[in-house]
This record gives structure tokens, sequence and C-alpha cells, in this order.
């Protein structure tokens, strides 16, 4: 079984509610990302999993602004 790091410093609830002030704030119709890690806290992952949630923020970022290598096939 995997130990997971909880981290005191977020309340569960938090991120959630941030996102979805967010969606109801937009005028724009795109969504709002919330990812989730449940295994780290603050800094607590290795580079592999940090370059894996800058890459996924940043394919996110690049899909959403129109970028055509980002775009889903039709």
């Amino acid at each position: 079984m995997r130990r997971r790091n909880y981290d005191p410093r977020v309340i569960v609830w938090q991120p959630g509610k941030f996102a979805a002030a967010l969606q109801t704030a937009t005028s724009s119709k795109k969504p709002v990302l919330l990812a989730v890690n449940y295994d780290n806290g603050h800094f607590t992952e290795n580079k592999q999993i940090a370059f894996r949630n800058f890459a996924n923020m940043f394919s996110f970022a690049l899909w959403q602004a129109g970028h055509p290598a980002f775009q889903p096939n039709r």
C-alpha cells in the first residue's frame, strides 16, 4: 500500500471552491482545470512528477489558447 502525504496547510475543499469561483466569474465558456495530486503535498514530488505536471499545465494552456498542435483531431 502506498503511503500518502497529507498536507495540513490546505483544507480539502478550498481548491474546489476556488475552481468553482473561477468558472462562475468567467464570461468565456472555456473550462477551468483543477488537477488534484493525492500522493504529494507542497513541493514533495520528485522531478519526474514535477515535469509531468508542468507539461500538463502548458498543454492545457496551449489547447485553450488555440495552438494548432494542441487541438483535438476531428
